[in-house]
């Protein structure tokens, strides 16, 4: 469920889901002390909630190791994410895979210049 209590599918990639597993069923099991509960998917490395300056430091390792020249942070990587199912997904569909109510929500976050569809004939 998403922060707004609204549950939602995300479509995954084999690759991401076989990573998402090793996540969930070993790695998460290590970080997490015994007897306690946290619901949070993401933890840190005392086992509690990985905070948004947290996630911010791990999207700067990653990027960290690849050639990426461009600021990175998870709001950018929602309108990548976003831009880039537009050639897939209409705008209705990216609103709820968004978790957005309104279609109008969306269009904020789809860069249709940067987009690249074919010529229509």
């Amino acid at each position: 469920k998403s922060k707004n209590a609204h549950q939602r599918d995300v479509p995954l990639s084999p690759t991401v889901k076989r990573h998402l597993e090793a996540y969930l069923f070993s790695v998460r099991q290590m970080l997490l002390p015994e007897h306690k509960e946290e619901p949070a998917l993401l933890l840190n490395n005392r086992g509690g909630r990985m905070s948004m300056p947290g996630i911010a430091q791990k999207l700067t390792a990653i990027k960290a190791k690849t050639t990426i020249t461009k600021p990175v942070s998870a709001h950018r990587l929602r309108h990548a994410i976003a831009t880039h199912l537009l050639g897939v997904f209409s705008l209705e569909e990216i609103a709820q895979f968004l978790g957005h109510k309104n279609v109008d929500s969306s269009q904020i976050y789809v860069h249709i210049k940067h987009t690249k569809y074919p010529k229509a004939i």
